[in-house]
């Protein structure tokens, strides 16, 4: 399948242009599209690095959306980068979007799924291992570790397991409803959103609640209506119609070492490294 893509692709490419195109994927396909990620790539360094100025290589400008139904196998939107729209129609297994350095992925229970998303798992384990950008939404239950060191991506999914946000180093995580236990082990940077309810289920040697700003109430509501859109999520639309309720409903947590800057100092007078370290453990030892 990786290969029909990118010959299905391969004029779009050369023309900057746009196209959508649809396939039947199953768990034998794995790691798509790669293949059409690495292609893209390849135009960008070689363009950074001019190293062929003969070869008329030129970055994609254009645009490609790919509309998947099925089961997508192992890997499924990985290294997924800029110029790429990808919708998924069905369910996928482990590794969604691992190392994605941009794009955006949307998965969504298949047309004649009766079960609903909120309950019901749709993706595997360790979803965004190492992304640095791009946006995935799942309208579903994810696997353990979901978000397992991501390093800038943006995602919002309805639930998850075991392990959330292990590893995490920046980006911004949105869970909607149900989550496990140990969620932001070893979670250095970056931001999460997620019910309130679950708050006993947080590692709390990793990880604080802190107050929710205007700003943050603005940047999570653009996310929520990107999803809501991609989504139809009625989890999703019950927030952004309740808006209110959502510094009630919606707890943000942030990582020991990013909360105590903020409550020390700021990013332009930070906390003396000595001191913050002294502090984390503090809070550590109050939390133990």
């Amino acid at each position: 399948m990786n290969q029909q893509i990118v010959e299905d692709t391969r004029q779009t490419l050369r023309a900057n242009g746009t196209t959508e195109l649809a396939y039947e994927i199953a768990s034998t396909d794995r790691a798509v599209p790669a293949t059409l990620c690495g292609e893209i790539a390849r135009r960008i360094i070689e363009d950074r690095h001019k190293s062929d100025i003969r070869s008329g290589v030129a970055p994609f400008r254009g645009s490609v959306q790919l509309n998947f139904t099925g089961s997508a196998g192992q890997g499924f939107g990985v290294f997924l980068t800029n110029g790429i729209e990808v919708k998924l129609f069905g369910e996928a297994n482990d590794s969604v979007c691992k190392s994605m350095s941009g794009g955006k992925l949307t998965i969504r229970p298949h047309p004649r799924s009766i079960l609903k998303p909120e309950e019901n798992v749709i993706i595997g384990n360790c979803a965004l291992y190492g992304a640095t950008g791009g946006t995935l939404f799942v309208h579903g239950l994810a696997g353990d570790r979901f978000a397992v060191r991501n390093s800038g991506a943006t995602a919002v999914v309805e639930g998850v397991g075991l392990h959330a946000c292990e590893y995490m180093t920046r980006g911004t995580v949105v869970v909607l409803g149900k989550v496990s236990h140990n969620v932001g082990a070893g979670m250095t940077g970056g931001t999460l959103y997620m019910a309130r309810q679950y708050d006993s289920f947080v590692n709390k040697n990793y990880l604080v609640e802190s107050p929710i700003s205007d700003e943050d109430r603005e940047a999570l509501k653009s996310i929520l209506e990107q999803y809501a859109i991609e989504t139809e999520s009625t989890v999703a639309r019950w927030l952004l119609q309740e808006w209110l309720v959502v510094g009630s409903y919606m707890g943000k947590y942030s990582p020991l070492a990013i909360a105590a800057r903020i409550k020390k100092g700021d990013a332009s007078n930070p906390v003396p490294d000595d001191q913050l370290t002294t502090d984390i453990e503090k809070d550590r030892a109050v939390s133990l």
